[in-house]
């Protein structure tokens, strides 16, 4: 966060990070992220972090990297289409 405009300034976000996981809730984050950033001048960086399930027999992707990354490209989208 930074602070503009000296004595008497406003704060505003530089960067917003927006987790995504595909879910309804973090679907309704990201025009409330890009509405953060836009009014600050500011940027969204879009984060997924893919899962794995451990088990006694080993561990396994809940999803693949195609997936993973069509998802934080649809967000990518969505966001710059509000101008940011």
């Amino acid at each position: 966060m930074r602070l503009l405009g000296g004595e008497g300034g406003r704060d505003v976000f530089e960067k917003v990070l927006l987790a995504v996981d595909g879910s309804e809730d973090s679907a309704k984050a990201v025009p409330v992220a890009a509405d953060i950033a836009k009014k600050s001048n500011g940027e969204v960086l879009v984060f997924h972090a893919r899962e794995y399930v451990v088990a006694r027999g080993g561990s396994y992707q809940r999803e693949d990297a195609p997936d993973a990354g069509g998802l934080v490209e649809r967000v990518k989208a969505e966001v710059a289409a509000t101008g940011v």
